[in-house]
């Protein structure tokens, strides 16, 4: 592992630290990237500002001009296929639409720190969701939701399986054709101990289901 990869590892393992990716600004800079740590920089810096500041103002127009600038820089940090981000917080990939199909095809030749909110839009056979699930691109991802094709119990059975995805925080299952199988899958899951949020709007399930999800997870809308 490189010095980057092992300074791209410790902003994944430590999310809500701002101190790596600042290390990671400094990196950069002494690399000849002093527009990308300037990015990094602004954004955290306009995260600590209160909303009543004066400078705040000045802050987004900088953080508005930056990201113009580096947009396709940004993106270009991600597989062809992986490029639909629409939104950077802290320096990094905030939010991203994935298809299931590309997250398959891709195969990463460096490390990249995850988008924190994910949305796949899943054009593959149930059966293939478990790969998908265990891309390393997903690790990290602390938000997760779908479209496309419904998950169904097959889904939900393989994402409860997926170790790859133990930093989730908020999942979202609505009108998944999720039944009882799958729902007991989830609530039974060795992987999804940190959600803290589901969201299960739509779903076919007993109200037994109902009472062993809200038991696992604390919050979930039905």
């Amino acid at each position: 592992m490189d010095n980057r990869d092992a300074l791209i590892r410790a902003i994944i393992d430590h999310p809500e630290d701002d101190l790596p990716r600042l290390v990671f600004a400094d990196w950069l800079e002494e690399h000849g990237a002093a527009l990308r740590a300037e990015f990094i920089r602004a954004q955290i810096e306009l995260t600590q500002l209160q909303f009543d500041e004066k400078r705040r103002v000045d802050q987004t127009h900088r953080v508005y001009s930056l990201t113009q600038q580096l947009e396709s820089e940004l993106k270009a940090e991600f597989p062809i296929g992986l490029r639909r981000i629409d939104h950077w917080e802290r320096g990094f990939a905030a939010s991203a639409i994935w298809s299931a199909q590309a997250i398959l095809e891709t195969k990463q030749s460096a490390a990249v720190v995850p988008p924190t909110r994910v949305q796949i839009f899943v054009d593959v056979p149930p059966r293939e969701l478990p790969q998908v699930f265990a891309s390393p691109l997903l690790f990290g991802v602390q938000e997760l939701r779908f479209a496309g094709e419904p998950i169904g119990d097959l889904g939900a059975a393989a994402l409860a399986q997926a170790t790859n995805l133990s930093r989730l925080r908020r999942l979202s299952l609505n009108y998944q054709r999720i039944q009882d199988v799958g729902a007991n899958a989830l609530a039974q899951s060795p992987c999804l101990e940190n959600v803290i949020e589901v969201f299960f709007s739509g779903n076919w399930i007993s109200r037994s289901m109902r009472i062993a999800l809200r038991s696992r997870f604390g919050v979930v809308q039905i």
